[in-house]
């Protein structure tokens, strides 16, 4: 019985601290409270979402649809992922000062852990600095066509941390937003397509300028729909070891310019083989040794392929057939 009675009274005085009808009232007050801190979280973030994709998302009527509709379709989840991520601190911070916690200490340590964790984050908040100034300058949007470093290809998304590229050939790169100190996008404005020609020194220049002239009207004529501007003829631009090097270019819409660059090129050919212009080449023989025998026209063969797969890929030759063409829909 001596063994017993002190277990007892612990017992006895156990139920009584959890049953304290005070006690079990805060308990349920405190419950009910985080339930409501949730529910309004969750209710404000979808508000939030509403009232981005109130203000970003154009007017179908717009005559800039084209161009809001990438710009809303990165700054949407941009902002929304930022305001989930504040209201969730500040009802983690409202849960916590419910629950009874003193918030004066744990904004102390949450100070001094900020600045432990600065150090060693260093890079993750330049790309989040980064980030903002990428979103609220405009600099890329989701679709745009760009190239950074060695990397060509269309943005698929804009985030925070790192802006992801879709090649051509399928590869989604992940780049850090503070990695975009130098790239080109294609995809503001205008573009304009230019095409070298070489003529042969023997070849009357001044006739080949007209057959030039002639086949950007041509082109001007049967494009409209692309072009901005009439072509341009600038002349003779430099002479190469075998021909004088002419040049013909134009001022086209975004993502166009390949295109129009190809069309012109096959103009070109056939007026110049009709007038009998001569465009120049040069021949070599190249002796391709190999001790396998055979085999060494096929790696050879193989070397010339990669190649001008490789070319393709860069040119973004099938851009506009194919995933080039904007969404005209939804954001």
């Amino acid at each position: 019985m001596d063994l017993l009675g002190p277990i007892l009274r612990d017992l006895y005085s156990i139920v009584t601290w959890i049953f304290d009808p005070d006690r079990i009232i805060h308990i349920v007050k405190v419950i009910a409270l985080v339930i409501l801190i949730l529910l309004l979280t969750r209710l404000a973030n979808r508000m939030c979402g509403k009232f981005f994709r109130l203000i970003f998302t154009p007017k179908k009527d717009d005559p800039k649809y084209s161009e809001r509709a990438k710009w809303a379709k990165t700054a949407i989840p941009l902002m929304e992922n930022v305001t989930k991520w504040l209201v969730l601190v500040l009802s983690l911070f409202f849960i916590l000062s419910a629950i009874g916690v003193p918030l004066q200490a744990l904004l102390a340590s949450a100070g001094v852990a900020g600045l432990a964790i600065g150090f060693g984050a260093r890079e993750f908040i330049a790309d989040v600095i980064a980030g903002f100034f990428l979103m609220f300058e405009g600099l890329v949007r989701v679709g745009d066509y760009v190239k950074i470093g060695e990397v060509r290809g269309r943005i698929v998304n804009v985030g925070l941390r790192v802006v992801q590229v879709r090649r051509y050939n399928g590869q989604l790169w992940v780049i850090p937003n503070a990695k975009l100190e130098n790239f080109a996008n294609y995809s503001r404005e205008y573009m304009r397509a230019i095409v070298k020609v070489g003529v042969a020194y023997e070849q009357d220049v001044r006739k080949a300028l007209q057959v030039l002239k002639e086949v950007g009207q041509k082109w001007h004529q049967d494009h409209q729909n692309i072009a901005l501007d009439e072509p341009k003829i600038t002349g003779i631009i430099t002479f190469d070891h075998s021909s004088c090097v002419l040049r013909i270019s134009c001022k086209v819409k975004t993502l166009k310019h390949w295109r129009a660059q190809r069309q012109m090129r096959l103009l070109i050919k056939d007026a110049f083989e009709r007038e009998d212009i001569e465009i120049p080449f040069n021949r070599s023989v190249v002796y391709f040794k190999n001790v396998e025998g055979i085999r060494g026209e096929r790696n050879l063969y193989s070397f010339i392929q990669s190649e001008a797969e490789e070319a393709e890929e860069e040119e973004g030759i099938l851009i506009e057939e194919g995933a080039g063409k904007q969404p005209e829909g939804q954001v």
